[in-house]
């Protein structure tokens, strides 16, 4: 049975946003940037580039998310990565980005929230 676990280190890209679902579940959404840095074997200088992950989180865990995140707090998020697809009005199939679904998530430094 194949995993599907991940974990994510890096800066939140924004303020979590809370919603909840017509069930009364609570969703939140927020993005996280993880910046890499590595030297050039030929040139021998520094390059550096930043991935952004999409994260979504359900129930408490939403509503911890909303209350603790905010803009450029250091966090570690666990989860699992998740590929969402649609269907077109006119029958065709379309993916979209890989978004992770945290399980999990802790803030570096000092905590603000409860957890």
């Amino acid at each position: 049975m194949p995993n599907n676990n991940v974990a994510i280190t890096g800066n939140t890209t924004g303020d979590s946003e809370l919603r909840f679902t017509s069930s009364g579940q609570a969703t939140a959404r927020f993005g996280v940037a993880v910046n890499r840095r590595w030297q050039n074997s030929q040139t021998h200088e520094w390059d550096e580039a930043t991935s952004f992950f999409d994260i979504m989180a359900w129930g408490q865990l939403a509503e911890n998310t909303a209350e603790s995140l905010t803009r450029g707090d250091r966090a570690i998020v666990s989860g699992r990565l998740d590929q969402r697809s649609w269907a077109a009005e006119d029958g065709t199939k379309g993916q979209g980005r890989n978004h992770g679904r945290g399980d999990r998530h802790q803030l570096m430094g000092f905590c603000r929230g409860s957890w």
